[in-house]
């Protein structure tokens, strides 16, 4: 029996017969490729959703074993236009994050025939990731096999060569951007120049030296801001302090007045 959902066909899987009780459900569908994908278009190529982050490429190679040979699988978090190649994710001095959350995959089979087989597989019974012909290890032993063909052995051959390559690309991009900011900088035809933006340095700063009594005279004036007219009765003694002040320069004003009308030194108009 198949199921269809969305234009996905549904399989039932679990990781060995101890969990054949609680199945976890794939979704699967013929890839599509568009002109910018590196995956294979000739109908070879299963888009499969819905892969638990426990489940490896063991375990699918396991799952499809019955449609046929598995020419490669492509592990990633979102579907992509272009997959990552093979040798990207086996590289010996960057290596590539396994996903820890629920995957997408795309599946290239080495026949067609097996893509029909893939998508004609019954959505009632139960596969495997983990088979008594080909266990899937698990704790200790897995961690143990993985410490045994860790990069720690790696040839030292292979990585230089690995790293030089990693270099000379990253030095004809450096080259790439300088020679952009080049052209960007010189005026064109019709004497226009594209202005750059210029951004501050985004190392540590140099520290500005201080003097005790000028830190302490900043923190005592930080402090004594901070504390102003923080408490109501502040903020009323303030106002009142202003008014008596205003009142006060009122009265010498007019004193003044007073005193320059008795010298006779008052020309109002």
């Amino acid at each position: 029996m198949i199921i269809s959902v969305g234009g996905f066909t549904t399989i039932s899987v679990a990781f060995d017969r101890s969990a054949s009780m609680c199945p976890h459900q794939l979704f699967l569908k013929e890839h599509s490729k568009r002109d910018d994908s590196s995956v294979t278009a000739d109908k070879r190529t299963l888009f499969v959703v819905n892969i638990p982050p426990y489940c490896k490429k063991d375990g699918l190679r396991n799952i499809f074993s019955e449609c046929g040979t598995l020419e490669s699988i492509h592990l990633m978090r979102q579907p992509m236009n272009v997959v990552v190649a093979d040798d990207a994710e086996h590289s010996l001095i960057l290596p590539q994050p396994q996903a820890k959350t629920f995957q997408v995959g795309y599946l290239v089979f080495k026949h067609a025939n097996s893509l029909t087989k893939a998508l004609q597989m019954s959505s009632t019974e139960v596969r495997y990731m983990s088979t008594e012909e080909r266990p899937v290890l698990t704790g200790v032993a897995k961690w143990c096999a993985d410490y045994a063909a860790d990069s720690y052995t790696a040839d030292p051959t292979a990585m230089e060569a690995e790293a030089d390559a990693f270099m000379r690309r990253f030095d004809d991009t450096q080259e790439r951007e300088a020679q952009a900011l080049k052209e960007a900088g010189e005026a064109d035809d019709d004497g226009w120049q594209t202005v750059m933006p210029t951004k501050k340095p985004l190392g540590p700063q140099k520290p500005v030296r201080m003097s005790k009594k000028k830190k302490k005279a900043i923190k005592n004036q930080k402090q004594e801001k901070e504390l102003l007219n923080f408490y109501m009765f502040q903020q009323r003694e303030q106002k009142r302090d202003k008014i008596a002040d205003l009142r006060r320069k009122f009265e010498e004003d007019k004193r003044k007045i007073a005193l320059m009308k008795q010298e006779r030194r008052f020309k109002p108009f």
